[in-house]
């Protein structure tokens, strides 16, 4: 039993609990569950502001997944959602006028993106380690996760 109990173990369940809090929380704000679209009807393009940010969670989800797994993949998807995660929380200070994220959906992104690179590029868990490939595949798909509401709203209008 002692060695399911290890740091692997519990940083995965951490992830995973605060993918599904964030989703929760999210989902209680946007009042996701009352939307009923008829095929008649359009959906709301403002909700397209808020792709990337349960994109984001989605990874987080898989990242700790991948960790309490003790997967290969792990510091990858680590580091995707590290990258992402910070440039969600730039866009939304920096870019946008009107912002996606809540305070503190805002805040537990930025800790936890920072706390996922450091992981992954640390080498935390001794999985395998981030090569100059695999750290730019990351980063450009970070970027792109990042920017893919901005471009599909720039698209729409």
């Amino acid at each position: 039993m002692k060695h399911l109990l290890n740091k692997n173990t519990y940083t995965g369940l951490i992830f995973l609990l605060v993918a599904v809090f964030l989703m929760v929380l999210e989902n209680k704000r946007l009042g996701l569950d009352q939307i009923k679209v008829s095929s008649g009807r359009y959906w709301d393009f403002s909700m397209l502001l808020y792709i990337t940010s349960w994109v984001i969670f989605g990874l987080l989800a898989l990242a700790g997944l991948l960790v309490l797994l003790r997967s290969r993949k792990a510091n990858f998807f680590l580091s995707f959602f590290g990258i992402a995660s910070l440039m969600e929380v730039y866009t939304n200070a920096e870019i946008y006028s009107i912002t996606s994220l809540t305070d503190t959906t805002f805040y537990l992104l930025l800790i936890f993106g920072i706390l996922a690179l450091v992981m992954a590029y640390a080498n935390w868990f001794k999985i395998k380690t981030m090569t100059f490939s695999k750290t730019l595949f990351a980063f450009t798909l970070g970027i792109v996760v990042a920017s893919f509401s901005n471009a599909l709203i720039s698209y729409y209008f």
